[in-house]
């Protein structure tokens, strides 16, 4: 397994762990949308509907699941998305630098 697909898979983890079910609504949970949507979760200034519109509009029938997916997080600022190191930003550059998905 690659360095990149590591980190994507420990993202995942974390997120299953705080009960954020966002892969179980997005097909890519690190696409354009799913990028932009974890970024503004993790920054806690939108509300889950915020957040939810900021999916492609091909999103837009599954924004009452990405709301109940956001809204049963128990992300505290000690979570492990919180460090950098396994950021979901992170694992998406590192999948670009290497050229897949």
């Amino acid at each position: 397994m690659g360095e990149g697909a590591a980190e994507r898979n420990r993202v995942q983890k974390v997120l299953e762990d705080a009960n954020v079910k966002i892969g179980n609504v997005l097909s890519d949970v690190f696409g354009t949308s799913g990028q932009a949507m974890l970024e503004a979760f993790l920054e806690k200034k939108q509300s889950a509907a915020e957040i939810a519109q900021l999916g492609h509009w091909s999103l837009a029938p599954k924004i009452p699941q990405i709301i109940e997916a956001l809204e049963g997080h128990r992300m505290t600022r000690s979570s492990p998305l919180h460090d950098p190191s396994i950021s979901p930003g992170h694992a998406l550059h590192r999948r670009d630098d290497r050229g897949v998905g």
